[in-house]
């Protein structure tokens, strides 16, 4: 229930159970959340058996996970390809917005530390040089934009993903250059 509201948003708890019981307080809204969940436990391990239920949520959470980071693979694409149009138009506020939304859905690698197959492996070869891109494209608006962007902390994080990046290399020093 909680991934349902958010892909990508990243809600705090708090904020989601207020949108579930809005009525209650954020200490009542926690208590009834965990007694909902008890008791749909309870339900799935006496229809499915002992254990059943922990196990079907567990595969229900991930399914929801796997479904809304793909959700949030689209949304960042789709911010990344706005904010480069919105940039060559000239149209730098917006521009900037939509590269810093696309910001706020990365999450890194897809699926850090599990065995996954080539296919996923390709959309994570596209994700990151959109990554990287959306990165140049912030940097080359850094100047106008620089109480909005951190300017430094968005370059090192590209460096880290690539540490031999130019492109990012060239900025960073122009950057310390800048600031002697």
């Amino acid at each position: 229930g909680l991934l349902v509201f958010a892909p990508g948003q990243q809600f705090s708890v708090d904020a989601i159970y207020g949108r579930i019981w809005p009525e209650s307080s954020p200490d009542r809204a926690r208590q009834n959340f965990d007694s909902t969940l008890l008791r749909l436990r309870k339900a799935l391990d006496e229809g499915c058996g002992s254990g059943a239920g922990r196990s079907y949520l567990a595969v229900e959470r991930g399914t929801l996970f796997l479904r809304h980071a793909k959700v949030d693979a689209v949304n960042f694409k789709i911010n990344v390809e706005q904010g480069r149009s919105l940039q060559r138009r000239g149209d730098l506020w917006q521009a900037s917005h939509q590269l810093l939304a696309a910001d706020t859905l990365w999450h890194g690698k897809l699926m850090d530390g599990f065995d996954l197959p080539g296919e996923l492996f390709d959309k994570q070869e596209v994700l990151d040089e959109l990554r990287f891109e959306q990165i140049e494209l912030l940097a080359s608006l850094g100047e106008s934009f620089c109480n909005a962007i951190d300017l430094e902390t968005l370059l090192l994080k590209g460096l880290r993903a690539d540490p031999i990046r130019e492109s990012f290399i060239k900025k960073l020093l122009a950057l310390y250059r800048q600031r002697h």
